[in-house]
């Protein structure tokens, strides 16, 4: 097994890495450009890869994060980008070989002096290796299959889906393809709006050049999706494709037209678009919170897609890592904020309490 760990700014393997990434299922989430897009100031974008002599491959991508000590010493630790990740496979290998490629890179990681690891798993665990450290799941995501005829797919979805479809359909909306993002503008307008509107947190904030980004170094990985009423773009979506799967990752709703269901027709044309360019899944993603309005809206289009939304987690230095969670909580002492103990991971990183995403089921996007 050919075994190597790709830094996404040495030139080399950046395009050793991109070579990975364009042989197997282009998974949005593993592209060092979409990685570096989560980087902060001093992350790193990385990769782990292998290649087996059959031609099976394993590419998994990552961002080194530093954290500093309360003695000034720098660790770091590993996180997974926004959306899913996981060690992807393509092809077959052996129950020696999936041991190989997690000893080697446990070597890597202890010589770089990682203390913790953290990864979002893809909701089809089959596409991973299996994950080497402790896995939990505490919240399901929505898979809505395409792989059937519109006629399945329309019968499939909850009765009220339909009704609100055909009520958007004789108001007079339809759904526009913009995969090059001409309407950024717009976009932009409804998506900060709504999130504004959801009290969001402001990780949840993306700016202008960040789509920018997106539609430049992925081009055949993005498309928006718009529901349009009277001549201007009442509801919209970003989507994400894999060779495969669509992913929806942003979008929002006009509340001036809520009550003409712009985002029902939207999310139809996309699945409907998703099956007649031959893609197998579309995956819609969770709550803000298990069994809130916003996944229940989201399961009304697959009533029985929910999967399991897993993560990955492995301490690697557990001395350094309880020194770091003293830390933080001598921070939430200094905010005088009660420390609680919960399932935030790594805990050294739980963040301050903020004022939580409004649970309005009209307002879903």
């Amino acid at each position: 097994m050919k075994f190597e760990i790709l830094d996404a700014v040495l030139p080399r393997e950046r395009t050793d890495w991109l070579n990975e990434w364009q042989g197997g299922t282009r998974e949005p989430f593993s592209h060092p450009d979409y990685v570096e897009l989560f980087c902060a100031p001093g992350d790193r974008a990385m990769c782990a890869t292998a290649r087996t002599s059959d031609g099976s491959s394993v590419i998994y991508a990552f961002i080194v994060r530093p954290v500093e000590s309360p003695d000034g010493d720098v660790y770091r630790d590993i996180v997974s980008p926004y959306g899913y990740g996981g060690a992807y496979v393509r092809g077959t290998l052996s129950e020696l070989q999936k041991v190989e490629f997690w000893s080697r890179f446990e070597r890597w990681l202890s010589n770089t002096g990682i203390v913790s690891q953290f990864v979002r798993l893809d909701v089809d665990l089959e596409r991973l290796l299996p994950h080497p450290g402790e896995v939990r799941t505490s919240a399901f995501n929505i898979v809505r299959t395409l792989d059937i005829a519109p006629d399945e797919l329309w019968t499939d979805f909850e009765k009220k889906v339909r009704k609100n479809y055909k009520k958007a359909e004789r108001s007079g909306v339809n759904v526009i393809e913009d995969p090059r993002g001409r309407h950024l503008a717009d976009f932009l307008r409804i998506y900060e709006g709504t999130m504004d509107r959801r009290n969001a947190g402001e990780q949840y904030y993306f700016d202008e050049t960040f789509f920018k980004s997106l539609i430049s170094n992925l081009p055949e990985n993005v498309v928006f999706f718009h529901a349009v009423l009277g001549g201007a773009i009442v509801s919209t979506e970003l989507v994400l494709t894999s060779s495969d799967r669509l992913f929806s990752f942003l979008g929002g709703t006009d509340s001036a037209a809520f009550d003409y269901r712009p985002n029902d027709a939207l999310k139809v044309g996309i699945m409907r678009w998703g099956i007649e360019n031959g893609f197998r899944s579309f995956v819609l993603g969770g709550g803000a919170r298990p069994g809130d309005g916003i996944e229940r809206y989201k399961r009304s289009f697959a009533p029985s897609g929910a999967v399991p939304f897993w993560t990955g987690r492995i301490t690697h230095n557990k001395e350094a890592y309880a020194e770091l969670v003293a830390q933080r909580m001598n921070d939430f002492v200094a905010a005088n904020v009660e420390w609680k103990e919960s399932t935030y991971y790594p805990a050294y990183r739980t963040p301050l309490p903020e004022r939580p995403a409004e649970d309005n089921n009209k307002d879903i996007e």
